[in-house]
């Protein structure tokens, strides 16, 4: 996860109001946007180990080299692939924040990101609950006040968001293949 709830709670208080559930379903539909836009899985390959994946529980051989609040990517694992947060450690297995599909040999890699993507993702954030509802009114004017708001459509949006808030995301650009 980019950032918890409850850690986006404490550094940015306009969230207090938000449902902690709320948050981190759209802060993990942000996550799959970014990745996907980016074409960058974020994934520090240094960090990384093979593990026996059984429910919510991955098995090292060793001490698995991750830590509680990690992200990580199941990779090579079929129906299990995609991505988990460390919910605990214990000895040589690691509880995940959901389980699995299948019992399988896996590869676990660690996921970061950069605190510019973090950012950003806040700022996309603020713009979902907060801004979000402006879109499509183009012009508003009561008496002698007028509102104008900018139009959003397919030329200058991706993946629902304006264009303008995925520009942090461009020194983080990899080549599709």
């Amino acid at each position: 996860m980019i950032i918890t709830p409850t850690k986006l709670k404490s550094l940015f208080p306009k969230f207090q109001d938000v449902d902690d559930d709320l948050l981190a379903y759209k802060l993990e539909a942000i996550e799959d946007a970014i990745r996907s836009y980016t074409n960058n899985p974020f994934q520090i390959r240094s960090i990384r180990d093979v593990a026996f994946a059984s429910g919510e529980r991955l098995i090292f051989d060793d001490v698995p080299p991750f830590k509680i609040g990690d992200t990580i990517q199941i990779t090579k694992c079929g129906a299990n692939d995609g991505l988990y947060v460390v919910e605990s450690i214990t000895g040589n297995a690691m509880t995940l924040d959901h389980a699995t599909r299948l019992d399988a040999v896996c590869l676990v890699t660690l996921v970061q990101y950069p605190s510019m993507i973090v950012s950003g993702a806040v700022k996309m954030l603020e713009w979902d609950c907060f801004d979000s509802d402006k879109v499509g009114v183009a012009s508003e004017t009561i008496s002698r006040h007028s509102v104008s708001y900018q139009q959003y459509d397919g030329s200058n949006t991706i993946n629902g968001y304006p264009s303008m808030l995925y520009g942090f995301c461009t020194p983080f650009m990899r080549a599709r293949t």
